[in-house]
């Protein structure tokens, strides 16, 4: 993708996903570190041979020791024919292997198991898994865009070319065109309320919340990608663990949970698209409001796996692993907090600080609605107008007021139907813990967009209807301005589509 592009692919790249066979593996040594190192007097063997060699203490002077061997994974006890003392009140204490092998193996299966991808039978979502809502909110950006950017992506001959919405942003100039050209009393109360710059503000706060959720819902899959790596990270390192312990040896230092990189990612999700800086006005750049947005990263967890007893060992891994579930749970909270501060910032402006505009919330312009004729067509002045060009205008405008709001509801359909593609809401839920993602705020803050898509179309349309009623003064049923508005939207569309070379 080019520089100036909203890049959705900056994840992590080499994610290695932990399956079943690798749970069976690490269980498998833990049973090995256990008995070798926590039961007394085993002197040899593993899971991978198939027995475990015990050499019995001497009970007595009269007793030698006895070598006995206990079979894995049926737990079954033998012992060499020829060895001496064949004495069945040695009093050794032959305990339950298979028990023991049971419960390691059944507390691997019941607190990891949820955590491998669902497509090794857990519940932890893969980054691919999240493509549907990203293309969906994807789109929303794209198409709320005033700029009419141009994207590409690929390279070389697999390069395609994406063009951004170009017909609003011509509606919205057109607009501003044909009002620029009217004087009338009550089109200038129009064009202060709903003019070209003031479309422009609300289309670049739609815009805007959008982005924000883009780089959410990439975060999010960027926090499953880091999530998959480092669990499967943990899943290696321990196997090796458990075995140098087992076998006598230093096991390793741990590492650095990379899970809370996925806040820095997702800024780095967005750069500027050419044409945003100067239509945002006051926000100065899009990169700059989600980064305003953002929080800093919570700090990693850093594991240790400690060798010094098999206990220790134990401990210090499903510590561990409860680590991986926190480094998960606090960046989500990160990005909760993300979500929640833009949906405040949208809904709940403070003074003329506010960044994001996304409603037009105006007062009602009945300046305008009420004009009659000495204001439609009489200027501050009260000179007459020309009603032949005011009468054109405004009916070309109010087809321009419809269309965009027809805009924002498909935009709203589209965002509206993406949980239905793929829930909105992942997580984990085990024996161990549980790891959410997908906030709520975030569904929230979905929810938040397609409210005030919806809201923004029904003002737009209502402005056109308006226009349509002054027009034929105040007369005519609902039914029939809506027939002529609709009709009027189509000329108009159909005219800028070939003004534009737009199929």
């Amino acid at each position: 993708m080019t520089g100036e592009d909203v890049d959705f692919g900056n994840f992590e790249g080499s994610v290695t996903y932990t399956t079943s066979g690798d749970l069976d593996k690490l269980a498998e040594a833990m049973i090995d570190a256990y008995l070798r190192r926590a039961v007394p007097n085993v002197v040899d063997g593993s899971c991978k041979e198939g027995r475990f060699e015990i050499i019995t203490p001497r009970p007595t002077i009269r007793h030698q020791s006895e070598r006995l061997y206990v079979s894995y994974p049926g737990g079954h006890w033998t012992k060499d024919g020829g060895l001496i003392g064949d004495d069945p009140d040695l009093g050794f204490d032959y305990f339950d292997a298979a028990g023991v092998y049971t419960q390691i193996k059944q507390g691997v299966d019941t607190y990891l198991t949820p955590m491998l991808s669902k497509g090794e039978g857990g519940q932890a979502p893969k980054a691919e898994d999240f493509d549907d809502q990203v293309s969906v909110v994807q789109y929303a950006m794209q198409e709320l865009s005033v700029s009419g950017e141009v994207r590409t992506t690929g390279e070389e001959a697999a390069t395609t070319t994406e063009i951004g919405n170009v017909l609003v942003p011509e509606y919205i100039s057109e607009i501003e065109a044909e009002l620029g050209d009217l004087d009338g009393m009550a089109v200038i109360r129009l064009r202060e309320l709903y003019g070209a710059n003031r479309i422009s503000d609300v289309m670049t706060g739609l815009h805007a919340l959008a982005v924000i959720s883009g780089v959410l819902v990439a975060g999010e899959a960027q926090v499953w990608a880091r999530y998959h790596r480092d669990f499967s990270k943990l899943i290696e390192t321990a196997t090796a663990d458990f075995h140098a312990y087992s076998e006598g040896n230093e096991v390793s230092a741990g590492e650095i949970f990379d899970v809370v990189k996925s806040i820095a990612d997702a800024s780095g999700l967005l750069s500027l698209p050419k044409g945003v800086a100067t239509v945002i006005g006051k926000a100065s750049t899009l990169h700059g409001i989600v980064k305003g947005f953002l929080p800093d990263p919570p700090a990693p967890y850093q594991y240790t796996l400690d060798g010094s007893s098999y206990q220790a060992l134990d401990t210090s891994f499903w510590k561990a692993v409860t680590g991986l579930l926190d480094d998960v749970d606090a960046t989500e909270a990160a990005f909760a907090t993300c979500a929640e501060t833009a949906v405040t910032s949208a809904t709940q402006p403070e003074g003329r600080n506010r960044v994001i505009t996304t409603s037009f919330d105006l007062v009602n312009p009945t300046e305008f609605l009420n004009a009659g004729e000495h204001g439609i067509y009489t200027n501050v002045n009260g000179q007459r107008v020309n009603v032949q060009v005011t009468d054109a205008a405004l009916k070309r405008v109010s087809g321009r007021y419809e269309l965009i709001g027809d805009h924002c509801h498909d935009v709203a359909t589209k965002l509206e139907g993406g949980p239905e593609q793929s829930a909105w809401s992942r997580g984990i839920v085990g024996a161990q813990g549980g790891a959410f993602g997908h906030f709520e705020a975030f569904s929230g803050m979905v929810t938040i967009l397609v409210a005030l898509l919806k809201n923004n179309g029904d003002e737009m349309r209502d402005v056109g209807e308006k226009c349509i009623l002054i027009l034929n003064d105040f007369k005519g049923t609902d039914a029939a301005i809506r027939k002529e508005l609709e009709g009027l939207a189509a000329d108009v569309e159909a005219q800028t589509k070939e003004d534009k070379n737009v199929t």
